[in-house]
């Protein structure tokens, strides 16, 4: 509230959350934009090292600085684990109002490249920015590694979520799309959307030739659909 009655009085406009948000992110230097947007279409907090490497920013210190000091941004921690986010959600909406296309997809790459370089990261994660950047092969096998950990951790219903993202990212084309689907279908059932579990059930019977898979198929779809 303070920023929005600064700015109307500074421009003797009427303002809101988001126009502030573009005028301040347009004041800042390049690596600080940078940084901001990158921040921004992370999403989520990371790891202030590797938010610096995606967003190119050299003057690491009086960049975060600056950012933190103007409340645009967030750091939590001290040191190399030290997590940044965006300072307010209606922040990073703001400053991803202000973003061209190709900028978030840019965004996107970079968090992935980066992602891709650290030891361990979760494959949901990589995925979403593999899918932002428009790497959308890549994205659907990242998709079933995220689905394949969420089942074993009994989360159904991301696993569900993730076998679904990886058959439309793929357009069809993984190398077992009905097993896929019957993994979906499997995951669903699980996380008690049954109704939802026999319709995938009965998708993955177009893929399958053999008879008594089919049947079987159907089978489960039935079951699916009684448990409902």
């Amino acid at each position: 509230i303070e920023q929005l009655a600064l700015h109307g009085a500074r421009t003797g406009l009427r303002v809101s959350v988001e126009s502030v948000v573009k005028a301040r992110y347009e004041e800042l230097s390049d690596q600080a934009r940078s940084l901001l947007r990158t921040v921004s279409v992370a999403g989520q907090p990371l790891p202030q090292q590797l938010l610096l490497r995606a967003a190119a920013v050299s003057d690491a210190r009086a960049t975060v600085a600056t950012l933190a000091a103007k409340s645009l941004l967030r750091v939590d921690g001290a040191g190399p684990n030290a997590n940044v986010v965006a300072y307010h959600d209606r922040i990073r909406e703001g400053v991803l109002l202000a973003l061209e296309p190709e900028e978030r997809r840019h965004c996107h790459a970079a968090l992935a490249r980066e992602l891709l370089a650290e030891p361990e990261v979760a494959p949901r994660l990589v995925a979403s920015h593999l899918h932002g950047s428009g790497q959308l092969r890549e994205a659907a096998e990242y998709a079933l590694l995220a689905a394949a950990e969420a089942q074993r951790t009994l989360a159904y219903q991301a696993a569900a979520d993730s076998y679904r993202d990886a058959l439309l990212w793929s357009g069809g084309q993984l190398p077992n799309v009905a097993a896929v689907q019957r993994a979906r279908a499997d995951a669903l059932h699980q996380a008690g959307r049954c109704d939802e579990a026999g319709a995938a059930y009965l998708a993955a019977v177009e893929g399958v030739q053999d008879g008594r898979a089919r049947m079987e198929l159907q089978r489960l779809a039935a079951e699916a659909f009684l448990a409902a």
